[in-house]
């Protein structure tokens, strides 16, 4: 898999459906690029594609009549360089953006792209994380707190997307985080993001500096008892295509995969390799706490179902926040099915005979 298609995948319903329309832009950079663009777009769109090793008069030919240059390459900062000086010996000055850098950054934040950043932002006095492994109710838990106009405005912002940009094409999630911070608080001047185990440390792995600035965060872990409901919730999650569920229509779909899904025996296999997968990135979380000496405020899966208010309020008041809150507004539903008993006594009765090793 090349470097334009590990990240150019990764963006194509987030950022480059946005892309789609509007006035045409000049991309610029290297092939791989272009081409995954040029084939992406199609020949209706308005936009056009050049090199930036180009002959002067093929670039003169394609700046006509465009207002944006928009760099995407593995390495941005080189190809603007590149760009800026052709531009500056055809006296010509459009806006010159990068791809990465600046539109997918921009567009993370909501509303419209080419927006500049206000001015005079500072950084939060709070920010803080929820962190867990994958289906704990986090999604149900960041849009409770996003309703009381307290918490920030939690989502997952650190994960497959930023990681391939950060391996692929020198992306620095750090700074990045750093952007969001600043950009993304509510008027308590609270920031809020939400960090999945393996994305949070693959990042770390592929950005030191990021390390040193989470370390600064507080942390609201949320952890599940039921850890073969976990494993479960996360197969059949994969198997249906279905993540998160918000209105009937949602839930009818949902609904309707399972009834159509066989549960064979390797989907059994995949509940105990997931349960075993989320034990070690339990395991991991543990010890990233424990390196930075981080007390985090605990939450259950379980606690947190059956008492949404009580636990939003006890994070405000981890937060520094402790009036609370009368009420939350949350869409998103469980996804929990009576298919879950059924795969729980099959895996029960499979693991006991010892074949899902």
């Amino acid at each position: 898999m090349t470097a334009a298609v590990a990240v150019l995948d990764n963006l194509r319903g987030s950022l480059l459906k946005r892309l789609a329309g509007g006035p045409g832009l000049l991309f610029v950079g290297g092939r791989e690029f272009i081409d995954y663009l040029d084939a992406y777009f199609g020949s209706a769109s308005l936009h056009a594609y050049i090199m930036p090793d180009a002959e002067r008069a093929t670039w003169e030919q394609m700046l006509a009549g465009r207002e944006t240059v928009v760099i995407v390459d593995d390495d941005e900062d080189r190809v603007s360089d590149m760009v800026n000086n052709q531009l500056e010996s055809l006296g010509q000055k459009p806006k010159v953006t990068r791809l990465f850098a600046d539109v997918f950054v921009d567009a993370s934040f909501g509303g419209t792209l080419w927006q500049a950043p206000p001015q005079g932002l500072t950084p939060p006095d709070v920010a803080y994380a929820i962190l867990s492994v994958p289906r704990t109710g986090t999604e149900f838990l960041c849009e409770a707190l996003r309703s009381t106009n307290l918490a920030g405005y939690p989502k997952e912002h650190l994960r497959l997307q930023t990681e391939s940009l950060t391996k692929y094409c020198r992306f620095d999630p750090n700074r990045f985080l750093l952007n969001l911070m600043m950009r993304l608080q509510t008027k308590n001047r609270v920031f809020g993001t939400k960090l999945i185990s393996h994305f949070l440390l693959n990042h770390i792995k592929l950005c030191p500096a990021l390390d040193r600035t989470l370390t600064d965060f507080k942390y609201v872990r949320v952890s599940r008892r039921d850890v073969v409901g976990q494993a479960i919730s996360a197969m059949l999650a994969s198997k249906t295509g279905t993540y998160h569920i918000r209105n009937e229509t949602e839930q009818k779909r949902y609904r309707e995969r399972l009834v159509a899904s066989q549960i064979v025996p390797a989907d059994l296999r995949r509940v105990e390799q997931l349960r075993q997968n989320y034990a070690n990135q339990n395991r991991q979380i543990d010890n990233f706490l424990e390196h930075h000496s981080i007390s985090p405020l605990n939450i259950a899966f379980e606690d947190l179902i059956e008492q949404p208010l009580q636990n939003v309020n006890a994070i405000l008041s981890f937060l520094g926040f402790p009036a609370g809150v009368e009420k939350i507004l949350v869409e998103v539903k469980q996804t929990r099915d009576t298919i879950t008993e059924t795969v729980r006594s099959m895996y029960l009765e499979q693991s006991s005979k010892s074949k899902l090793a």
